[in-house]
């Protein structure tokens, strides 16, 4: 009988109950006029409480809100929409958030940026980038030359600039990783929007605060490395939903509003069985969005068939890190494994290795090892896959 413990975990275990620090909760507010669109969190509690009220003014304040609002009277005859848009990550006494507005912000010239707001909600003060390092490691040093050594040879052939010698103010960090948001004249992307590196933070680890009660253990970082029970829920309700932890892309969405929505890094790239579209959204960076081959031409008819990523970390599993016996463990033995040789890799843009499959309710779990047996790829596909 097939090992199910795993997986047992992942599909009969009963929804945990969610709520931040003093029964917070995040809301929606904002204004919608003609194309124009400027919206914003505004955090709420259960019982009255100044924390919401100053934590509420810290975010208007740093997304400019009220100005943005203000000005959409002087853009209403703009063809060019005024956009605000956001993201938040929200735990027991953390609160982050992401705030992303483009489009004739200060002028009538279209333009885009970041900003951004992290706060510890035991103390109620700001979060800086510093606190989630070990203060005794060159952190700064280490996580410079990451950017300059590894990301920025990647990044290069699709920056319209590139400026990764110092570190921005502004960041975003949720279970996953650490996102770095520039200004447009540090780092810019060939679609014209500010730029923004994610890094995962097992590539951070060694720099990482190791204090049991430090910021990484608070956001629940070392639980996701290690896969603990709240991130092998994360794991069963993402793929659930049809997607893999960390990206916002969904089996069966739109091909068109994935695009437009997280806009086209580079021409896609057929294989043997699909074509592999790669976005330029931060949280893409070694992700490729997985369709059909029919429209080869367009991709206006197409959906979202397959999620491949080749850099991973979540629910103790980690590309580059985790070896085959350890998921072999956790789930059990897959419902089908197969060997890859050099040609049948090569036809599908894979290292030579093994592809272990799992067939969930609703999709497929495909991972992906070397011939040293480590996991070099994640695969998330429908069951006709």
């Amino acid at each position: 009988m097939r090992q199910r413990i795993f997986l047992a975990a992942l599909f009969l275990a009963l929804m945990l109950p969610f709520s931040g620090a003093f029964g917070l909760t995040v809301e929606d507010a904002g204004v919608d006029i003609g194309c124009h669109s400027v919206h914003y969190p505004i955090l709420r509690d259960e019982e009255p409480s100044e924390i919401p009220d100053s934590l509420n003014a810290s975010l208007l304040e740093k997304g400019d809100y009220s100005a943005l609002v203000a000005r959409l009277p002087a853009v209403m005859s703009s063809s060019v929409p005024l956009l605000a848009t956001y993201r938040c990550t929200l735990t027991e006494d953390l609160f982050s958030c992401l705030m992303e507005q483009s489009g004739p912000l200060t002028t009538l010239r279209p333009d885009h940026r970041f900003r951004s707001f992290t706060s510890d909600l035991r103390s109620g003060r700001e979060i800086h980038l510093e606190d989630f390092f070990d203060p005794e490691s060159d952190w700064e040093s280490f996580l410079l030359s990451l950017l300059k050594d590894e990301i920025a040879p990647e990044l290069s052939a699709h920056l319209l600039n590139q400026d990764l010698e110092s570190l921005p103010e502004s960041f975003f960090v949720d279970r996953y990783g650490l996102t770095l948001l520039y200004d447009m004249t540090k780092l810019s992307t060939l679609s014209d929007r500010a730029g923004s590196v994610e890094l995962h933070w097992n590539e951070l680890q060694t720099v990482l605060d190791p204090d049991e009660d430090g910021l990484p253990a608070r956001l629940g970082v070392r639980e996701e490395m290690e896969g603990g029970k709240e991130a092998l829920e994360g794991l069963r309700l993402a793929l659930g939903e049809g997607r893999l932890p960390g990206l916002p892309v969904r089996l069966g969405d739109s091909m068109t509003t994935v695009i437009q929505t997280y806009r086209l890094l580079s021409d896609p790239d057929n294989t043997a069985q699909a074509r592999l579209f790669y976005l330029e959204d931060a949280r893409f960076r070694g992700v490729s969005v997985m369709t059909d081959t029919l429209h080869e031409r367009s991709y206006d008819q197409s959906i979202v068939l397959g999620i491949r990523s080749d850099r991973f970390m979540a629910s103790g599993l980690i590309t580059g890190e985790s070896t085959r016996d350890r998921w072999l463990a956790m789930l059990g033995e897959p419902d089908s494994t197969h060997v890859l040789g050099p040609e049948r890799a090569e036809a599908l843009r894979l290292c030579e290795g093994t592809s272990d499959t799992y067939i969930l309710e609703s999709c497929c779990l495909c991972l992906h090892s070397d011939t040293a047996g480590v996991l070099r790829s994640v695969i998330l596909t429908g069951q006709d896959k």
